[in-house]
């Protein structure tokens, strides 16, 4: 997206955070209709639900693409939801003084353009768009400016929002694009240094959670930050839940912690490195080329020491704060797998688990996201779920190379059979873990119907979809680019478990805000042992 032309909403407040803009009470919603009703909703709405006088609700300003507002906007906590909320509305850029360094950031991922003009441009536009609701702004993100009334301003995005804007970046290019510009340390001669460089060349310097420090929790549990990032945890604002004692709720926080922790363990150990051992000794004989193979012995070795320095954070964790972990039960999980691959197992055993791991590492980056960035938790965890998300882009990268020439090679009744179990594997990847969640609030206390009531009223069944669907929304449009829902029985597949609309049937839906037009798709692509870039006009894999 390099050029906006539209009329605009003057708002014209500062330090809108983004409680305001996305208030929590109504984060149950999971659609972007809901979350546009639920968009700066004390503003709009007086407490017995009339309209307050905002400009908000003007009429005049209804269908405006552009929101102008003031300086800091978007500060407060670290909810995506803002963003999407106000692309709910409708906006597609938002000029301000200044942003919220991680709304800027969620909003630029999103294709959401947060544009920084100076505050007298602001107040200019302001006074004119009041003057005129008619008036037309037009952004030129690729020039730097902001017309209106036939005079342009200079406006900027910063560098990393023109990557993801202007240039069409996702999460996965910037990771390919830093690791080819940063600087490699000289290693020592090894037989392997002889093959081409490939996605993990400078693996045995630079793997994350193996070369970085042991992380050791210190005095941090006493300094009143929490274990856990409580917004991923709606349970914690029901009012069953609320009337427990604060000793009870830091229960709860420490044991979705240790269920996190066991949950990517358990992932790591057994569903990640069994596929990715097939792909290492390409087991299937798909003539996968020597260096892919390498590397995929290079992940096996990182998903190893990720289930390492899993076990090591739970066990430190337990010592500090003598909170005792519950017994975890994986077994739910490989249940839904093998239910989901069974019949593709029996076409190609083996077959299923290499599609399992494509998925998972390809939607693993979405779970290791929030933690990282959340400053109310205790520093050392946020720590080793980085170290553990550096590792993981890059493996999601090499899973994506991986699926492209896999898919290539598979018989057409295999792919209709894989088409059709990917829903059901990534929903066993990314379906809450309700189990582990009934045993710990029975744990703090609650009643089992108190706990059904709970799980009920903050799991509902949208909500589960809406977050699934968003999680996965990389893997998906990397599905759709190989035309996997146009195979017999797909589309059907997708939409029974809400990962598409239902209007999509007959053909591709559409892609996801950001996502490369049809005609000129940026795919990933095998050569000589290195990971590239290539376009094709048609959309087909090259």
């Amino acid at each position: 997206m390099t050029r906006i032309e539209a009329r605009a909403m003057p708002l014209g407040r500062d330090y809108v955070d983004t409680d305001v803009i996305a208030p929590q009470s109504e984060l149950l919603v999971v659609d972007s209709a809901g979350l546009a009703d639920a968009a700066f909703l004390t503003w709009r709405r007086n407490p017995d639900g009339t309209p307050t006088d905002s400009v908000l609700n003007d009429a005049r300003y209804q269908g405006a693409r552009i929101l102008i507002t003031g300086d800091t906007f978007g500060c407060g906590s670290s909810r995506e939801h803002a963003v999407w909320a106000l692309q709910g509305l409708g906006y597609e850029a938002v000029l301000a003084v200044g942003f919220g360094e991680i709304f800027e950031r969620n909003a630029a991922r999103n294709g959401l353009a947060p544009v920084v003009v100076s505050r007298e441009t602001l107040d200019q536009l302001l006074d004119q768009v009041r003057e005129d609701p008619t008036a037309l702004l037009t952004i030129d993100l690729a020039e730097g400016t902001v017309t209106a009334g036939g005079v342009a301003h200079e406006a900027t995005l910063s560098a990393d929002a023109h990557r993801f804007v202007v240039e069409g970046y996702d999460e996965i290019r910037q990771t390919l694009a830093i690791l080819d510009e940063a600087p490699r340390p000289a290693a020592p001669e090894r037989p392997w240094n002889t093959f081409p460089d490939g996605l993990l060349a400078s693996w045995h310097e630079r793997a994350g959670v193996r070369a970085m420090p042991h992380r050791l929790l210190t005095e941090e549990l006493e300094k009143g930050l929490s274990l856990f990032p409580r917004k991923l945890m709606p349970y914690l604002d029901h009012p069953l839940v609320a009337e427990l004692p604060m000793e009870r709720q830091e229960e709860l926080v420490a044991r979705r912690l240790y269920d996190y922790l066991f949950f990517v363990v358990n992932l790591e150990a057994q569903v990640v490195n069994r596929g990715t051992r097939i792909v290492a000794l390409d087991e299937l004989e798909l003539g996968l080329p020597q260096q892919l193979r390498l590397d995929g012995w290079k992940i096996y070795c990182d998903e190893a020491y990720h289930a390492v320095s899993g076990v090591d954070l739970l066990n430190q964790v337990e010592r500090a704060s003598r909170i005792p972990a519950l017994p975890y039960d994986f077994a739910p999980v490989m249940d839904r797998l093998r239910a989901a691959g069974r019949e593709l197992g029996a076409v190609l055993p083996g077959l299923d688990h290499l599609l399992e791991v494509v998925v998972f590492e390809t939607v693993v980056t979405e779970l290791l996201t929030d933690i990282p960035l959340d400053e109310t938790v205790v520093p050392t965890i946020r720590q080793v779920v980085a170290d553990h998300a550096a590792d993981e882009r890059v493996h999601h990268a090499y899973f994506s190379v991986f699926f492209n020439r896999l898919w290539g090679v598979l018989e057409p009744r295999q792919r209709e059979l894989a088409a059709r179990s990917l829903p059901a594997m990534i929903t066993a990847c990314l379906a809450p873990d309700l189990s582990a969640v009934r045993r710990s609030l029975s744990a703090a206390g609650l009643s089992a119907a108190a706990v059904d009531q709970t799980i009920g009223e903050t799991y509902p069944t949208e909500r589960i979809h809406g977050d699934i669907r968003r999680a996965a929304r990389k893997t998906i449009r990397m599905f759709l680019a190989h035309d996997v829902v146009d195979l017999p029985g797909a589309a059907d597949a997708f939409e029974a478990a809400g990962l598409l609309p239902a209007t999509a049937r007959g053909g591709n839906p559409p892609l996801p805000r950001g996502a490369a037009p049809e005609n000129h798709r940026t795919e990933l692509s095998v050569c000589a042992g290195s990971l590239v870039w290539s376009t094709s006009e048609s959309g087909r894999a090259t």
